[in-house]
């Protein structure tokens, strides 16, 4: 008898909070809608089941269609009980207590569609301003967890908690759900912005400066590149697009390139007066009186450089006198090095061939790969373990003083190549990457490239051309 006193004595008490029972009353109205109800045109709504309000005030649902959970639809979910074009949870709702046309009287709840005094097991007596109800809290989108808690659209009460059942193809960001493919805020991921670009398949592409831009390095959070026609060095933010680009007038600058602490090393190809330039704190000279010098390369301990595109020469970073690493390569297409050797193709040999770069090393040039029918725009490239080039049939790796040569990729007439110990990056008139084991390409974007370099969350590349368009540094995120 006591406990039915005391069910008793908690409906009376939430019944004495009940000031009115008519959404449309004059004191509701003046003081606001309950939890789970709006304001549509003096009138407070339910937009998850109202079919004139459905998901929001005056959208209407078509005679067809019932709302359901805030969306128009041809058919009411499980669980739900259709009730003219609403759909209802008759176990719950007193207005349709296990059915449509049952309402509860006042002072009474309906627990699993019957009227009664008291809620059944795992129920809560609920309070919302205009009744008392039974809800199952571990359950119910309108009261989640707790009364009056209700789920946002697009979710649903799981546990006694808030989750969202995103549409196929999207995902929950915060408290939405986007289509990471094309959304301009979330591309690819959440939080991963692409406001001065294009979000397309998930991917951001920006434009990062419109110039002429031959070869790339990855500087202390800024992208360089050689403008050989304007002749000078120019320089970008990675992530302010289009506020412009700062240049350094050079005599002759071509090949450009960074070691890993971002000190950026750039050659001017003059006869017998050429140099490489470093950019640090300050621009300065590295390496004066060359003959010739074209393309570059750096790591943590050295930096190297082709002469006429014959010979290789290679100087500490801390600075000292070059020193000649080989000669007559016949010409030389491709440089790359690491912390203890120098790689590069000789197309004229038809060679990959591996050196220490620096005398201390000691040691003669080693060929890592022999009869390969290389072309002008052959590039190389290096990991941790293993080299990767380009030749006329695709790219290709071998390890780190040789061994077993394994194709990656068919590609005739790769213009550029990179890598992050992931993927090898390559361009042969589209942008691409494969696995470094191999593996089916994927396609990241469809115009060519001079250069690539990249960052922990980007690929970045160089093209050269007479459309501002088609010209210049370009940037995609994810890479």
């Amino acid at each position: 008898m006591r406990a039915r006193d005391s069910v008793t004595s908690s409906i009376a008490g939430l019944l004495l909070g009940i000031t009115a029972t008519s959404c449309g009353s004059r004191s509701i109205l003046e003081s606001g809608c309950t939890t789970g109800q709006t304001l549509c045109e003096n009138a407070c709504i339910d937009l998850l089941t109202s079919p004139q309000n459905c998901g929001a005030c005056g959208n209407a649902c078509s005679a067809v269609e019932v709302c359901s959970a805030g969306s128009c639809a041809t058919s009411c979910p499980g669980g739900t009980t259709q009730c003219g074009q609403s759909c209802v949870d008759s176990q719950f709702d007193p207005h349709h207590c296990g059915n449509c046309s049952t309402v509860c009287a006042l002072g009474l709840v309906c627990s699993n569609g019957q009227c009664g005094s008291s809620c059944a097991s795992q129920q809560t007596l609920c309070n919302d301003g205009q009744g008392i109800f039974c809800a199952s809290l571990q359950t119910d989108n309108a009261n989640c967890g707790t009364c009056g808690n209700a789920c946002i659209l697009g979710a649903s009460c799981v546990n006694g908690a808030c989750a969202f059942n995103c549409p196929s193809g999207e995902i929950k960001c915060g408290t939405l759900c986007i289509d990471p493919q094309t959304d301009q805020a979330n591309c690819g991921a959440c939080g991963a912005p692409c406001w001065d670009g294009s979000c397309t398949l998930g991917r951001c592409y920006s434009q990062l400066a419109v110039d002429n831009a031959y070869e790339l390095a990855l500087g202390k959070n800024a992208i360089y590149w050689t403008n050989r026609g304007a002749k000078w060095v120019g320089t970008a933010s990675e992530v302010n697009m289009g506020n412009g680009f700062t240049t350094y007038a050079q005599p002759s600058p071509l090949g450009i390139a960074a070691d890993p602490a971002g000190t950026v090393y750039w050659t001017n190809e003059l006869a017998s007066t050429g140099t490489v330039t470093r950019l640090n704190s300050s621009v300065s000279t590295f390496a004066s009186s060359q003959n010739s010098p074209d393309y570059v390369t750096a790591c943590s301990s050295a930096v190297c450089w082709t002469l006429g595109y014959t010979d290789i020469a290679c100087a500490p970073s801390a600075g000292g006198a070059p020193t000649r690493i080989a000669s007559s390569q016949n010409p030389v297409t491709g440089i790359a090095a690491d912390a203890n050797n120098v790689y590069w193709l000789s197309l004229g040999l038809g060679t990959l061939m591996q050196a220490p770069n620096t005398p201390a090393d000691g040691g003669a040039p080693v060929q890592l790969a022999g009869s390969q029918t290389l072309l002008y725009g052959s590039k190389v490239a290096v990991d941790g373990k293993n080299v990767y080039w380009s030749n006329d049939k695709g790219v290709y790796s071998v390890p780190i003083g040789g061994g077993n040569i394994v194709q990656l990729a068919s590609a005739f007439q790769v213009s550029a190549l990179a890598t992050d110990g992931v993927n090898v990056y390559f361009a042969n008139g589209s942008l691409q990457k494969v696995p470094v084991g191999g593996g089916t390409p994927t396609v990241l974007g469809s115009s060519g490239a001079g250069a690539i370099v990249l960052d922990s969350m980007s690929v970045y590349y160089s093209v050269e051309g007479s459309s501002s368009s088609l010209r210049g540094v370009f940037k995609i995120t994810p890479k």
